[in-house]
């Protein structure tokens, strides 16, 4: 127990230490995007994703795929992402204290303004379904069969191994390379501190909670009134495909959100005629076709109108 409790304390200080290098990029980078909470959510994600590739991919193409290097490799992002440097310019002016400053003021700004409570009635079942399987989700081992059959035995492999340069077999698949995949990686972030899989049936609730605001933003850049975006997330919300993947490690719903980010930040470049938005659009790609090689497929049409709008 007392080295579980050690390792938890790893994990959630280097959590914490990602958080705040994103955090602060954010406002370094996009504070003109972030209208209120839920833009910040979505490119808080995004760029938490990207810097938890950045790390791992790096240290596990390094040969050093392990603990000691993870908690390196982020004190330097963090150094250099989350610290006020300002004798390198006027983008580190902003520090993690006070990045996190301007978080807590947007806070209190939206929740100073009226607020619909039908929003709270609407994802009512969402919330209580989402509660009891983030319980079993807890204390339930990985269970899913994608999951044991490739997905998680991919990440043991690159732990064992302390590198991403080995491909992991499978006598009924053959090898599977998966790129490696993005969805691997970012599971191994939960993984590497523990050396075992407490964590990794919680990430598709971070992904599905994401994955709601995405769906109503969209909605609404295409003219919805608020009540029906938000109904319009709540459905799709609701779809078995969804539902069914809470609490596991299958790698659809990254799939999907990466596509639903594409495409809204695609709409919001168009809007905004400049390029402030085009690394938001490079990681909601860069996840669609690192996650999945049917990724592929969805990520041309975005390709191509991300090419359109690079052109204008």
């Amino acid at each position: 127990m007392p080295e579980l409790l050690q390792q938890y304390l790893v994990f959630l200080v280097l959590t914490f230490l990602l958080c705040s290098t994103a955090n602060t990029l954010i406002w370094r980078s996009f504070s003109s995007e972030v209208r209120g909470i839920l833009d910040w959510l979505m490119l808080f994600f995004l760029v938490v994703a990207g810097l938890t590739l950045l790390i791992l991919g790096t240290i596990g193409f390094m040969g050093h795929f392990n603990v000691a290097a993870q908690i390196a490799a982020t004190l330097v992002v963090f150094g250099f992402g989350g610290l006020r440097l300002p004798f390198l310019g006027r983008h580190f002016q902003i520090g993690s204290l006070e990045a996190w400053n301007k978080l807590r003021h947007l806070i209190f700004r939206q929740q100073t303004q009226a607020h619909s409570e039908w929003v709270y009635a609407l994802f009512g079942f969402l919330i209580l379904f989402g509660a009891v399987e983030l319980f079993n989700a807890f204390v339930q081992y990985p269970w899913e069969y994608d999951s044991l059959a490739y997905h998680l035995p991919i990440v043991i492999e690159w732990v064992k191994s302390e590198s991403l340069w080995n491909i992991f077999y499978a006598a009924w698949g053959g090898p599977l390379g998966y790129y490696p995949s993005h969805h691997e990686l970012l599971l191994s972030w939960l993984v590497l501190p523990f050396g075992n899989d407490y964590l990794v049936n919680v990430m598709n609730f971070l992904v599905l909670g994401v994955m709601v605001v995405a769906v109503y933003k969209i909605l609404i850049e295409l003219g919805l009134k608020e009540f029906l975006a938000w109904l319009g997330s709540a459905l799709v919300m609701m779809m078995p495909v969804f539902l069914g993947q809470l609490g596991t490690s299958q790698v659809d719903v990254l799939l999907a959100l990466g596509v639903l980010l594409s495409w809204y930040y695609l709409l919001r470049t168009h809007k905004r005629q400049d390029g402030q938005l085009l690394m938001p659009v490079s990681l909601s790609m860069a996840l669609v076709l690192g996650t999945k090689y049917l990724g592929l497929f969805y990520g041309l049409p975005i390709f191509l109108v991300f090419l359109c709008l690079v052109r204008q």
